[in-house]
């Protein structure tokens, strides 16, 4: 049922992962941070890092998913001085 609803898997503790997610070198903060089952046992992760410099060690956030079992990971890198483009408010 979980894989159908889209749901984060229960064996997923996803305020340890948002922790490991900012020990990153160049992170300052993860948002959007999205983790599900396409099918049993594959996961699959999506997040936004806000990085000051384009720097932000994507290698060492995958490698960070990778500890918590996730196999797929897509991360977009946002610029803190651009607007939110996350922000409900924001006006594309």
């Amino acid at each position: 049922m979980n894989v159908i609803m889209e749901a984060v898997p229960l064996d997923v503790d996803m305020d340890s992962l948002r922790r490991d997610l900012m020990t990153c070198e160049g992170v300052q903060a993860v948002h959007d941070l999205h983790v599900w089952e396409l099918t049993a046992g594959k996961m699959v992760l999506t997040c936004h890092i806000v990085s000051e410099t384009n720097d932000v060690s994507l290698a060492a956030a995958i490698k960070t998913c990778r500890r918590h079992d996730i196999g797929h990971v897509t991360i977009q890198v946002e610029d803190p001085t651009k607007p939110d483009l996350c922000d409900p408010n924001h006006v594309h």
